[in-house]
């Protein structure tokens, strides 16, 4: 039910938990797309328009200057 409404209220409410916490510690789990959509969606609220032209990748090697 939460993965399809977002709602979690709705999902304590159909449940009958007295508390939220009891509903999202047992109910609600992350799975690897839902962390790439909140990953994509608060880059673009930290890099907004400059996102597509900014590169996000750290280079494998690196040369230290003595």
């Amino acid at each position: 039910m939460y993965a399809r409404s977002r709602d979690l209220k709705l999902v304590q409410g159909a449940l009958g938990h007295s508390g939220i916490a009891i509903t999202s510690d047992i109910y609600v789990h992350l799975d690897g797309e839902r962390v790439t959509e909140g990953t994509e969606a608060l880059a673009e609220q930290i890099f907004g328009d400059l996102l597509p032209n900014c590169s996000l990748s750290v280079p494998q090697e690196s040369k230290m200057v003595s």
